[in-house]
């Protein structure tokens, strides 16, 4: 049976962590929480730039059927712009979507070593502890290497799965 391979949107297709920092200067009073209730997603995602070609390769994944986009939320208005992108741009992967303050692998339980591709040290500690294999998204160099943890720069390796 094939690994079933998870791919984190926000930090691993598109840089949305960017505009969002840069859009939360702005809102100085505002907390985290507060804040993402009223970001402009569609603007948001629609300024926010691919990541090492990150769309092109999952084009190529459209007829993997273990390859999925598992992508937490803030909002439903959140998940219908990241739903309407990746359509908008013949992504036909399944999307998951995981609510706030719920972990991944309480959405989808990890399987025979299903792998999860995310940029977020912690999401993969604890896919990890559920029985799944963690990779780790990693564009900037910005996590030293942890052990026992393969890292990735660009999605061109999911074509192995």
């Amino acid at each position: 049976m094939k690994k079933r391979v998870y791919i984190d949107f926000d930090g691993v297709i598109l840089d949305t962590q960017t505009y969002i920092t840069r859009e939360k200067e702005n809102y100085p009073d505002l907390s985290w929480p507060e804040y993402v209730k009223i970001i402009n997603w569609h603007e948001l995602i629609k300024k926010s730039s691919d990541i090492n070609d990150a769309i092109k390769i999952l084009k190529l994944l459209n007829k993997k059927e273990n390859i999925y986009i598992l992508t937490r939320i803030n909002s439903f208005n959140e998940a219908n712009e990241k739903i309407l992108f990746l359509r908008s741009n013949r992504i036909d992967l399944p999307v998951i979507i995981t609510p706030p303050y719920i972990s991944k692998e309480m959405v989808v339980c990890p399987n025979n070593g299903d792998v999860l591709v995310d940029d977020y040290i912690e999401n993969l500690k604890t896919w990890i502890i559920a029985g799944g294999y963690g990779i780790l998204f990693d564009n900037n160099d910005i996590h030293q290497e942890i052990n026992n943890i393969e890292k990735q720069k660009n999605l061109t390796f999911l074509n192995r799965y």
